[in-house]
């Protein structure tokens, strides 16, 4: 477990550990989801967060018409 520290004006250090675990790199993205039922808070790296979101929108068309 890496624990980490919310800075001034909300800001938080990613540590080296976590950044080359999963590959984060500068300019990368990051998808915060908050489960509130759990009071757990999952960050995923996000390479291209156009191509997640083109993804969800052909899947909404395909159930809206």
């Amino acid at each position: 477990m890496i624990l980490s520290k919310v800075g001034r004006n909300w800001l938080v250090n990613i540590p080296a550990k976590v950044r080359e675990t999963v590959g984060l790199e500068e300019g990368d993205y990051l998808l915060w989801e908050v489960r509130e039922d759990e009071d757990v808070i999952v960050v995923r790296p996000v390479k291209n967060p156009f191509k997640m979101l083109k993804g969800k929108l052909m899947v909404k068309k395909l159930f809206t018409g």
